[in-house]
């Protein structure tokens, strides 16, 4: 749970290209998932990106380079979460969330709509 504390500490940006949700949440709990994946300018190019995938939503291309879901009730501190359309980490009976304005944002674990259990580099 340190590393994990850290790593929230240490968030203070975003930046579609370069520091987004999948950034934030992949970085710590997937990083290899993220190799290779071309990042959206902005919140529109997402859709391209995901195409480029050949993944018709943020979810499937999740499981696509992470493995099959969890239920949320069942992730633990460091596993990546999906709440509407955004990607974050589970830190216990909530998960943090990058907003656009560098914050985060914490909700508890049973609004979150997806999980998978984290793949350490």
């Amino acid at each position: 749970m340190h590393a994990l504390h850290e790593y929230l500490s240490a968030w203070h940006c975003f930046s579609w290209p370069h520091a987004n949700c999948a950034h934030f949440a992949l970085g710590f709990a997937a990083p290899r998932a993220l190799a290779g994946v071309p990042m959206p300018a902005d919140a529109l190019g997402l859709r391209a990106t995901l195409r480029a995938l050949g993944a018709p939503s943020l979810r499937q291309a999740v499981t696509a380079r992470v493995g099959p879901e969890i239920p949320p009730m069942l992730a633990q501190a460091g596993d990546p979460v999906l709440h509407g359309r955004t990607l974050g980490l589970c830190v216990g009976r909530q998960a943090a969330l990058p907003m656009e304005g560098g914050a985060l944002l914490f909700v508890p674990m049973d609004q979150v709509d997806a999980a998978w259990r984290r793949v350490p580099a």
